[in-house]
């Protein structure tokens, strides 16, 4: 049973900062009954030049927007890919993380949610925060 306090999301942050260029990220994500927790690697530039990519996609989305950290490779991996879902201009953000499990399998989840445009900024924007700081949340909320 879902209570009125259950809310959608995917959360970002900085857990450890491995080089001054290599940062390890986690991430969380709730959609309706599902969730998961993956990390992935990657550095603080490359995190920040795609949060701002993504705020300017969502000033006027066309196409698709992506936002990678880590590779498929079984160590830990996240991709956001963001587009358009219909002719209305519905926006999906669709979510792939893979980590490795403790048993050596990798294990995978991939979801997919509404979103809009506005929550997107501000989910960028925190985004580039956190990777210019190395501290914080970005947070993004999902349409229920």
């Amino acid at each position: 049973m879902q209570t009125s306090s259950h809310s959608s999301n995917l959360t970002l942050r900085v857990v450890y900062e491995v080089l001054p260029d290599l940062i390890e990220v986690e991430t969380s994500i709730s959609v309706e009954k599902w969730s998961g927790v993956a990390s992935a690697y990657t550095s603080p530039d490359d995190l920040a030049e795609s949060a701002k990519k993504l705020a300017l996609w969502a000033e006027n989305p066309q196409g698709e927007q992506i936002v990678e950290a880590g590779a498929d490779t079984g160590i830990g991996w996240l991709r956001l890919r963001f587009y358009c879902a219909d002719l209305a201009g519905h926006v999906v953000c669709q979510v792939q993380m893979a980590t490795n499990a403790s048993s050596g399998d990798v294990r995978r989840l991939v979801l997919k949610a509404g979103t809009e445009p506005g929550l997107i900024i501000r989910f960028a924007t925190h985004l580039e925060s956190v990777a210019r700081t190395l501290k914080g949340e970005a947070v993004l909320a999902f349409l229920e």
